[in-house]
């Protein structure tokens, strides 16, 4: 039964108009809201471009209007030793803190320096302005670079103002704002090795500012091409000439595996892996550790200091690419075309900033203490090669104790035998400071200076994708509980550390591709 309604028909149609009238104001009122603020939002958008138009309009006037008083200033900021005489005492005042830490003969030494720094990019940049800094007399900048916006990110000196000049014009000019008795020549040339005798000559002697003709004290390698890099350091090993060369700093970004040292002694850096190989094709021991050792051996016997090529490096191990060009290039012909040089690189290579610079300040550190007979005793990753071997050797006296299944080994071989695991003792430090940062895969991953490298699962072979970094104590209970009673990983160390495991495992796969 249908109960008729006591409402009004009229009412109840009264009562949908008026609900239809809301939703309909509402609409309206929002419109007008969100139209109003397009308004607003256009509005400002035209002030704000109208006042910069009007502040470029005034400025060009004012530097129109004042064009000689600004040439004026400019003269007086950018050559403050021509305005005024830079006394010694100024000069030992600016450089009091480098004369406490180095003493005077050393800082005299410095200053009587003439340093070659080829590349004024990111690493060159940093570099020559810290030699400036520290108050080495005489510098040669070498580059045919100019300043673009994208070497704001990292170039030492350069402004929006330097864009589009060379680059060690605008570096002279800012040297002189800091060290204005520093004699700095600024060549705008590109390196060649046909080149070299003229461009790492000596210094010019110049009566008027009583400096002597100089031979070169250091040359410091910036180059980020790879056979004008191997023409400069060959041309400095055969005229004997110190040198300092900078491996790439370029699609980097950990700054704890930053190192120093000999060439010869790099590990896990391509570059530098390359630089041997050009300077082995050259016949120079650079690239042949054997080579090496035979040279310095006939140095020692002949009371020589044997010639070394120290480099900054590092052994990150960094998946970026070039920067991958538009197709539109391919289709207008050779992209080769659109390199700066011929042989130079077309693509662009992603760069943080503040690498390069550490790169730069790392050289000017070890040449400022060579040149001021400080020497430094520099720890390279394979300064650790002592602990690596250790391990090594742990390892596969480990493998020998417990192969792992399907293996066959002879008595003769228990303990003795042949080299069982197809690792070297560089391997061994990769594993351990690169893939496990040294530290133990079980909770709460401790840091390392010694640890054991162990087959993860006892029922596998060891390779790169079972292995393991514990403590010693750790690496005893794994050896006893896993390798010799078989139990599973998971149920001796736990979840977590299955996770940091399967973690590791997956960043040395990353990694190995890159080696």
């Amino acid at each position: 039964m249908v109960v008729p309604s006591s409402e009004p028909s009229w009412t109840r149609s009264w009562t949908t108009f008026t609900a239809g009238v809301a939703v309909a104001s509402s609409a309206i009122t929002l419109i007008s809201i969100l139209g109003f603020q397009r308004f607003n939002r256009q509005r400002r958008r035209h002030e704000l471009e109208d006042d910069i138009k009007d502040a470029m309009r005034k400025a060009r006037n004012s530097s129109d209007n004042n064009d000689e008083q600004a040439k004026s200033l400019d003269r007086k900021s950018t050559k403050p030793h021509e305005a005024f005489r830079y006394d010694e005492s100024l000069i030992r005042e600016q450089l009091s803190r480098n004369y406490s830490f180095l003493g005077e003969e050393s800082m005299q030494k410095l200053r009587d320096s003439f340093v070659i720094v080829v590349g004024a990019g990111g690493v060159g940049s940093w570099c020559a302005l810290m030699l400036l800094r520290s108050g080495v007399g005489r510098l040669r900048l070498i580059d045919f670079d100019q300043v673009s916006l994208s070497s704001l990110n990292r170039h030492a000196c350069a402004n929006l103002a330097d864009v589009g000049r060379p680059k060690v014009q605008v570096c002279k000019e800012h040297f002189a704002n800091i060290a204005p008795w520093c004699d700095v020549d600024a060549r705008v040339e590109i390196f060649r090795g046909s080149e070299a005798k003229r461009l790492l000559g000596p210094a010019k002697a110049d009566p008027s500012k009583k400096l002597p003709q100089m031979q070169p004290t250091y040359v410091v390698d910036c180059i980020d091409n790879m056979d004008t890099k191997v023409d400069l350091l060959a041309f400095c090993y055969h005229n004997k000439i110190p040198c300092f060369s900078s491996m790439g700093a370029g699609a980097k970004a950990d700054p704890s595996q930053i190192q120093v040292a000999d060439l010869n002694t790099t590990s896990e850096d391509p570059l530098a892996r390359r630089v041997r190989r050009g300077l082995r094709a050259k016949g120079i021991w650079g690239g042949d550790a054997e080579q090496a050792a035979k040279e310095a051996d006939r140095a020692e016997q002949m009371s020589e200091k044997p010639y070394t090529i120290m480099c900054v490096y590092t052994n990150e191990k960094s998946d970026m690419r070039l920067l991958p060009l538009d197709e539109e290039e391919f289709q207008k012909g050779s992209v080769d075309e659109l390199a700066a040089l011929e042989d130079f690189r077309v693509r662009i290579l992603p760069v943080l900033g503040p690498l390069p610079a550490m790169f730069g300040l790392a050289a000017a550190t070890f040449i400022i203490c060579e040149i001021s007979g400080r020497q430094l005793e520099t720890l390279p990753w394979k300064a650790r090669r002592k602990t690596a071997e250790r391990t090594w050797h742990e390892l596969e006296n480990t493998e020998r104790k417990y192969p792992s299944p399907g293996s066959k080994l002879t008595a003769a071989e228990q303990g003795f035998g042949p080299r069982r695991i197809p690792w070297t003792a560089e391997d061994v430090a990769y594993v351990f400071e690169e893939v496990y940062r040294c530290r133990s895969v079980v909770p709460p991953h401790e840091t390392l200076a010694l640890g054991r490298l162990l087959r993860w699962d006892s029922t596998l072979p060891l390779s790169y994708s079972n292995v393991a970094l514990f403590s010693r104590e750790q690496g005893a209970v794994h050896e006893r509980e896993v390798l010799k009673n078989g139990r599973s990983p998971v149920e001796v160390w736990g979840e977590e550390a299955t996770r940091m495991f399967k973690r590791r495992m997956a960043d040395e796969r990353r990694m190995n591709v890159l080696r």
